[in-house]
């Protein structure tokens, strides 16, 4: 218990010791305020890019299959179907 006393009577003295502690506070909020900010927007760069390519395939299948519907080929249109889901971001 003395030991703690002694230190706490040294923090309330140490103005040096207060100083540095709030630098070091303040320094640390800014670190994870700004690692939680770059975190935010390269997750949303990452859902942006997966969007876009999303509609790109999409229009991709779209005007591939657009004579085969048209003309009612249904193994034409199954086998597009099927080359589509082999696409690496397809599930």
């Amino acid at each position: 218990m003395k030991g703690s006393s002694g230190l706490l009577r040294w923090w309330n003295r140490s103005l040096l010791a207060r100083t540095l502690a709030a630098n070091f506070l303040l320094l640390l909020v800014a670190v994870l305020v700004l690692t939680s900010l770059f975190l935010a927007i390269q997750r949303a760069a990452l859902n942006r890019q997966l969007q876009l390519r999303a509609e790109m395939l999409a229009s991709f299948q779209a005007s591939q299959s657009q004579f085969a519907f048209l003309v009612g080929d249904h193994q034409e249109l199954e086998r597009l179907g099927a080359a589509a889901l082999t696409a690496e971001d397809v599930a």
